[in-house]
């Protein structure tokens, strides 16, 4: 989606009105509200959550939450990739303000940063020819299994580690297309939006197992307790207008998950 089109979305769900600041403090909201802008992390990978368009612009439901997030804040948004394995300590060295999609990672985590609730959900799909899924996971040892790069293969690499498959990672699910053509892989593990597309091309897969699902929220530095306060009430406007699971629908295919602030 281009920019342009970003906006109109955006200004159609009603995010194009005079911005609506967050309550003053002191810390993190403060330094952001003094810069006019806020430096947002994000990592680029094949989900709906965050990619790149035709043209190498970032595209995606992060991007537009991000953009109306920076609205109501009153403030500009500023988009700056991170790396998988480095995000959180990109944000406790100051590379970013807020750091989105960042599901929980643990108590060491914890310690580091300071969690909004899920705004997002992603599920995975498992697709593999028929004989594979018949067979069994038991059976699936040495197989590879193409899935996006980024933290997302660690997280699928977790919840598969026991059938011992080994993943082969991939930028798009066109990428994983071309590496099943090629013999490279067997099947491949993805978003279940792209495994629906990825199902379009190649119909001789089947859907095996589910696995655990990824929920998405956002971290800002310990201690910013000011910054997330005025992230988590914009997210709550945001909610409250039906803006997350307009724009979750839209990018992911889903509502966004109805815990999140509830």
């Amino acid at each position: 989606m281009s920019p342009c089109r970003r906006s109109l979305l955006l200004a159609g769900l009603g995010l194009g009105a005079a911005p609506r600041p967050a309550a003053a403090g002191d810390g993190g909201w403060a330094r952001v509200r003094a810069a006019g802008q806020i430096l947002m992390g994000v990592e680029v990978e094949e989900t709906g959550l965050c990619a790149r368009d035709a043209d190498g612009q970032l595209d995606g439901y992060l991007i537009a939450l991000g953009q109306g997030l920076a609205q109501g804040l009153g403030v500009r948004p500023v988009f700056v990739e991170s790396v998988a394995g480095q995000r959180l300590a990109a944000l406790r060295a100051g590379a970013f303000d807020l750091l989105l999609s960042s599901p929980p990672l643990g108590r060491e985590a914890l310690r580091l940063a300071m969690f909004s609730p899920a705004y997002a959900r992603v599920e995975w799909r498992v697709l593999l020819p028929e004989a594979m899924v018949r067979a069994g996971p038991m059976t699936w040892e040495g197989a590879v299994l193409a899935a996006p790069a980024g933290l997302t293969t660690l997280w699928i690499q977790r919840q598969l580690a026991w059938a011992g498959v080994r993943l082969h990672p991939v930028a798009h699910w066109q990428t994983a297309q071309a590496a099943i053509q090629a013999g490279l892989c067997q099947g491949a593990v993805l978003s279940d939006l792209m495994a629906e597309k990825l199902r379009e091309r190649l119909p001789d897969l089947t859907t095996g197992p589910g696995l655990e699902s990824a929920l998405i929220g956002a971290a800002v530095r310990w201690g910013e307790h000011d910054l997330l306060a005025a992230v988590e009430m914009q997210l709550r406007l945001l909610r409250r207008r039906g803006v997350l699971d307009i724009l979750s629908q839209h990018f992911l295919g889903r509502r966004a998950p109805r815990e999140a602030f509830e």
